[in-house]
């Protein structure tokens, strides 16, 4: 049953779409042949990849002091870092922006440009601090790849080095291969997500491949948004080769169930103060620059008057996102939990998941919105907030079954063969005696799916049915029209509402049994 709960969420969410995409593909090139406009530009490609790689490689870079420091904390400490990742990833670039707006003094330095040629200032600091918001945004995520593995160093080994008579560059070298592996996964795993990332590039006017995408998407008429899709195997290539990898790994991959790190230790006053900056300059930093640009109490009351309607919509939509990630995660435990051929369903869920989540978001909103706007059976739900639910479940629903996934590795062995033995592998007896000691982890991690949900835009863009309001796009709509007081205002709310939300969520996560 919980297996079956699982292949009709994947179905509804990721399968119905990519399989109504794939007959509109099939469409199209029977009709018209292999258009020009679906061959992929390799150079454009080319260029995107070292985008992305610059900010996977300022990630990381950023990401190791925070891990080494945090690596002997209290497992609730890794779930308070990774707060930036849950909020807009154009936030702190927006909030970098500022500090070149007219009037400030690099603004005018930016200005003054050469009289003789193209004043190329303005461009070069758009992009750079479109990488650097980024990788503020992104830095949790090459973090939590790491942190596992720096956990699990024996703290005889650290003492060893301590004592060994090497220099910081040979002690640094040595550090570094041994933490290879976790920090060339967590550089791929970035690029990737960094490759389907295109509102901080849009903003910047830097064109990538999931810009280009989503323009085409937009000057498409209806009916030809498959040559986009089309355009897009690539990226659909390295999602795919993804998730089976995941697929693959996962049940492999070993867990630390303890309740304490090996070496579980205070960290050195440096490290601490560079966590902290790193943390600071993605979090507190945009804040404080929204914040001081507000005005008066008044622009904030007056907002929240005005967009009262998208702001109610989005909560209701992350409340729905909230119970429905609760359930799969549930779900996912419960049929890893089974073994057999639940387990396998279940893997299967996980990974095709995967391929949607690290999709640009873009496209998997234009499949989601034709898939279920093609049949009069299905425009019922089209025409509905619901959408925007199913597709948020394509791309934060991974997260959601992961977290299912992490419940199930982390619970002793021993414990689940004492509930088989007793019965208790199922049903309600299940969920007292295995979900919920771990429901803190369980609602903690469901919430930050449910944040992640409430300011989502690339694919909201594309589903959002008439009339309803939802922030995003009023989110988007400020961004675009540099109506300052009142992106000040939409940014200090978010950033608030999902600081609020993430800090419970890192708490809560952060609790054992």
């Amino acid at each position: 049953m919980p297996a079956a709960c699982l292949v009709l969420a994947v179905a509804a969410s990721v399968g119905f779409p990519a399989c109504g995409a794939a007959a509109r593909v099939v469409h199209g090139f029977r009709s018209t042949g292999w258009p020009a406009a679906a061959a992929v530009d390799w150079s454009l490609m080319l260029r995107s990849l070292l985008a992305a790689g610059a900010v996977a490689a300022l990630a990381t870079l950023l990401a190791i002091p925070v891990a080494w420091t945090i690596r002997g904390w209290p497992a609730r400490w890794a779930g308070m870092a990774a707060l930036p990742m849950l909020l807009p990833s154009y936030l702190a670039y927006a909030a970098l922006n500022l500090l070149r707006a007219p009037g400030t003094p690099l603004g005018d330095w930016l200005l003054q440009g050469p009289l003789d040629q193209p004043n190329l200032r303005p461009v070069i600091a758009a992009r750079t601090f479109a990488v650097l918001g980024l990788a503020l945004w992104a830095w949790p995520l090459p973090l939590l790849v790491m942190l596992p593995r720096l956990r699990r160093i024996d703290r005889g080994v650290m003492e060893s080095l301590r004592l060994e008579p090497l220099g910081p560059a040979r002690r640094s070298a040595f550090l570094l291969r041994m933490t290879a592996g976790p920090v060339g996964t967590a550089l791929a795993l970035t690029t990737l997500v960094m490759l389907g990332s295109a509102v901080p590039f849009h903003l910047a006017q830097l064109d990538t491949y999931a810009v280009r995408l989503w323009r085409t998407l937009n000057e498409s008429a209806p009916g030809t948004e498959w040559i986009a899709w089309t355009a897009a195997w690539p990226l659909a290539v390295l999602a795919v080769a993804t998730a089976v990898t995941a697929a693959w790994v996962l049940p492999r991959r070993p867990v630390d169930s303890a309740q304490e790190p090996a070496e579980a230790r205070g960290a050195a006053w440096p490290g601490v103060a560079a966590a902290g900056a790193v943390w600071s300059l993605s979090v507190l930093l945009p804040l404080f620059m929204f914040a001081r640009n507000i005005g008066s109490v008044r622009t904030m009351a007056t907002f929240w008057r005005s967009q009262s309607g998208a702001i109610e919509g989005s909560v209701e939509t992350s409340a729905i996102l909230l119970v429905a990630g609760t359930g799969i995660a549930v779900a996912t435990a419960l049929s890893l939990e089974g073994g057999g051929w639940a387990r396998r369903v279940c893997l299967a869920c996980i990974g095709l998941w995967l391929v949607a989540g690290l999709m640009p978001g873009v496209l998997v909103g234009s499949a989601t919105a034709t898939a279920w706007n093609r049949f009069d059976w299905t425009y019922r739900l089209a025409d509905t907030p619901a959408i925007v639910v199913v597709t948020h479940l394509s791309r934060y629903g991974f997260l959601a079954a992961l977290l299912g996934w992490w419940m199930h590795r982390t619970d002793p062995l021993d414990e689940r063969e004492l509930r088989l033995l007793d019965g208790a592998d199922h049903g309600v007896a299940w969920f007292r005696a295995a979900a919920l000691p771990q429901l803190p982890v369980l609602v903690g991690g469901c919430l930050a799916v449910a944040v992640l949900g409430f300011h989502e835009i690339e694919a909201s863009v594309f589903v959002q049915p008439p009339g309803y309001g939802r922030f995003s796009q009023v989110l988007l709509e400020l961004l675009h029209y540099e109506r300052r007081s009142d992106l000040a205002a939409a940014v200090v709310t978010v950033t608030g509402a999902g600081l609020v939300a993430a800090v419970v969520a890192g708490l809560l996560t952060g609790r054992r049994r």
